[in-house]
């Protein structure tokens, strides 16, 4: 009996990450990919989104390290199913730069989502090093201080 293969995931692009251009880039690559504006109003808070990019299986790709200290965003992805991948190679380039910042990102992303149960956050530098982002330990700490 053959296996049949794993689909690749689909790579879902945080509003400030993409383009059209950018997109098609990576679709000839072989990326399946969705724009946050095929999808979502342009004016969708990140939060606001999350979860339902988690329930489809996608993954977020976004340049936006400000995420990690966002209070709601960090609780909407704990109740989620979501991977987010900050790259920080994807901020101030041009679209042929920041697709090969993904596709260089690539093989480190289907690893890590291999090896892990969503939720979970990494940065990935631009020398394509990820680190975990221990979330979960920023939302305890920030209910500690609201409690002092």
């Amino acid at each position: 009996m053959n296996a049949s293969p794993i689909e690749p995931p689909v790579f879902f692009i945080d509003r400030n990450s993409g383009g059209r251009i950018f997109r098609d880039l990576l679709v000839e690559q072989g990326i399946k990919v969705v724009l946050h504006d095929d999808e979502f109003p342009q004016a969708a808070a990140d939060e606001d989104w999350l979860i339902s990019v988690g329930e489809k299986g996608w993954i977020v790709i976004t340049g936006d390290n400000a995420t990690t200290s966002s209070p709601l965003f960090l609780l909407r992805l704990a109740k989620s199913k979501t991977f987010v991948f900050i790259l920080l190679g994807l901020n101030g380039v041009s679209a042929v730069e920041k697709a090969d910042c993904i596709l260089k990102a690539r093989k480190t992303i289907l690893c890590l989502i291999a090896e892990r149960y969503p939720p979970a956050i990494w940065r990935i530098g631009k020398d394509q090093t990820a680190r975990e982002f221990d979330f979960q330990k920023v939302l305890v700490d920030m209910r500690r201080r609201r409690k002092a």
